[in-house]
């Protein structure tokens, strides 16, 4: 959760108005609206908010015969989350969103540059998600937010979600995670009652899709004919399978999304620990005087 008291103050003339996000609201249909609830949902259960003060230290300490450990994880001070100009998934956003906020980190931004246009669906995520700092920039904005950045002493982590923001680049002092967003995605069909074909296309508009099998034609997506052991030797970020064909995508692909999980979205290189400062100090045993 955050505070009141933001780290970096932000102006509000840069902030996305209430209005952008009312008509977001009305212009996404229930069904992506429940999509965006149910992946929200998915997401909480697989990290749950940190117990009682989200923002405070955590520490251990325990022996190990000869040696004593003490470990102390500190939620950081920021997360600013940059946006790409080009069309970004709701639910790749979220997956990296979501850790974020119930690691505890002190201030959660959103930042995307002016020219950008912000998609419903995105509104909607965001503010499903509870994030209320989010903001457009214009080159000047993204100087100065670097160079705060460089001379604060906050702990923080900057995750670029498109790649192109050179001003952040040239921060070192700041933890920088990029995150790959073009990444191919593969559905390997085998019945109308399995995936919502549409729906993964919608909120998928930054990666090329490729359906295999499918009677029809879908908009956003390559079709290709081919057998399941031809559709495991591709490059895929993630498989949508049939249930039965899990375990098999599960051995070759970093995420396998069945039937009821197409909604989902999990980043490996961005956990809950990623958000957090970790301090490790051992002793040997009678040695601390």
């Amino acid at each position: 959760m955050e505070t009141s008291r933001p780290l970096f103050p932000l102006p509000a003339r840069r902030r996305v108005p209430d209005s952008a996000f009312a008509r977001a609201y009305e212009a996404v249909d229930d069904s992506c609206m429940a999509a965006l609830k149910t992946a929200i949902a998915g997401l909480f259960a697989m990290y749950p908010p940190r117990p009682g003060d989200a923002q405070k230290p955590r520490r251990q300490e325990w022996s190990l015969g000869w040696l004593d450990a003490s470990f102390k994880e500190t939620p950081l001070d920021f997360v600013i989350f940059l946006l790409p100009d080009s069309p970004i998934s709701p639910l790749k956003l979220l997956a990296a969103l979501v850790p974020a906020r119930t690691s505890g980190v002190r201030q959660v931004i959103v930042v995307r540059r002016e020219a950008a246009k912000w998609e419903d669906e995105v509104l909607v995520a965001l503010e499903l998600a509870g994030q209320e700092a989010v903001h457009v920039c214009d080159d000047s904005m993204e100087t100065r937010i670097a160079k705060s950045l460089g001379a604060s002493k906050s702990l923080g982590v900057v995750v670029d979600m498109a790649g192109d923001w050179a001003g952040f680049a040239q921060t070192p002092a700041v933890r920088c995670v990029r995150l790959a967003q073009a990444a191919p995605l593969g559905v390997f069909y085998e019945g109308p009652e399995e995936f919502a074909l549409r729906m993964i296309s919608r909120l998928h508009p930054d990666s090329g899709i490729t359906v295999w099998n499918a009677p029809r034609k879908v908009r956003g997506m390559r079709h290709r004919s081919g057998d399941f052991e031809t559709f495991l030797t591709q490059p895929y970020a993630a498989a949508f399978v049939p249930c039965h064909l899990r375990e098999c995508a599960a051995s070759r692909f970093p995420l396998t999304l069945c039937p009821g999980a197409e909604t989902f979205w999990w980043w490996p290189r961005l956990l809950p620990a990623d958000f957090s400062a970790c301090r490790l100090s051992l002793l040997s045993g009678g040695r601390d005087g």
